[in-house]
């Protein structure tokens, strides 16, 4: 397993994810501009796992900069997904294991995640990794 940025190439694998992170239909077209315009940006990490020639987990990392913690970086998470077949083998934790790097090479502070409240069997991974629960609750406004 490789884990690495994700390239032009993988974006047909990384919609395949997507799709089935949100269960529902995801254009290659949608994705292909969001990500011209992530590569753009310094501070986001698009991270794949590669195992034979296919991309089979994917997160993303955000570099902020906390103007309200004296400059402090902190890293969001975002957008985990394991393909179901190749759950339970260490993809997600390596994954984590990768950014998490990526975090302390951008002095971050701390990492940031929010999942979604019906995803328990991710909660469970979360917590191993270290990952605390936070009394912080999600609002979200959709346009």
């Amino acid at each position: 397993m490789i884990i690495r940025k994700i390239r032009e190439e993988d974006l047909a694998d990384l919609r395949e994810l997507y799709i089935a992170l949100c269960d529902e239909e995801i254009s290659l077209e949608g994705i292909k501009k969001a990500f011209k315009r992530m590569e753009k940006n310094e501070d986001y990490y698009l991270l794949g796992a590669e195992i034979d020639g296919k991309i089979v987990g994917t997160l993303m990392g955000i570099v902020c900069c906390d103007v309200a913690s004296e400059n402090k970086n902190f890293m969001t998470i975002e957008n985990v997904v394991v393909l179901e077949a190749y759950r339970g083998k260490g993809v997600c934790k390596k994954l984590f294991y990768s950014v998490e790097e990526i975090a302390k090479e951008n002095e971050c502070t701390y990492v940031y995640l929010v999942s979604g409240a019906h995803r328990k069997e991710a909660h469970a991974l979360y917590e191993a990794l270290g990952y605390a629960k936070e009394g912080a609750k999600g609002f979200r406004k959709h346009f």
